[in-house]
């Protein structure tokens, strides 16, 4: 979203930061929580002493990618865990994370996504597909054999995958507009 606004987990919507509402998901759901930071780091770590939250951190001292920030994240603060919930800080949903956890890892959280196609003028019927909304379950072996570099989600392409369906609202905030639908949707 650029340098001039605040880190993404940083991002207000409707009173409270990204950040904010993920912990509030997860708590009593999870042991755990770490948060695997890179670029802008150091805003985070302060709002989080600011706050007192009660997280570990995990930082990147050079861009890992999605993959290496999560391994290092598992190692560095839960290596012990047998499932780990991650999340990316701008998928917004409130899943139930218990239920997800008990599914076989890999396991994506899906949402069912309508959609119709347009060919050379032709409208063909509505069908469902499911949308990775940036929330997955992994076991400790999972989280062991991601890339030291790189991307889980390329990671993920090259497995037999198990999904949770999610019903409920997601959000994603990408960009300013993205934001400010967030800010009149989420609650």
């Amino acid at each position: 979203m650029g340098d001039d606004n605040p880190p993404k987990a940083l991002l207000m919507v409707n009173g409270k930061t990204l950040l904010e509402w993920q912990l509030e998901m997860l708590k009593g759901n999870v042991d755990k929580i770490v948060l695997a930071l890179g670029h802008r780091a150091q805003e985070i770590v302060d709002f989080v002493k600011q706050k007192n939250l009660n997280v570990k951190i995990s930082i990147e001292d050079s861009p890992l990618g999605s993959g290496g920030a999560v391994k290092k994240a598992f190692l560095s603060g839960c290596p012990d865990a047998d499932k780990v919930y991650v999340l990316n800080v701008d998928d917004l949903a409130q899943v139930d994370v218990v239920a997800a956890l008990k599914l076989e890892t890999p396991c994506i959280v899906v949402k069912p996504v309508p959609f119709s196609v347009l060919v050379n003028g032709k409208i063909h019927s509505q069908n469902e597909t499911f949308q990775h909304i940036g929330h997955t379950v992994l076991s400790k072996e999972d989280s062991l054999k991601l890339p030291d570099t790189g991307s889980y989600e390329k990671w993920l392409v090259l497995q037999k995958v198990n999904s949770f369906v999610h019903t409920g609202l997601w959000v994603t905030v990408n960009n300013i507009h993205q934001l400010r639908e967030a800010e009149s949707t989420w609650k």
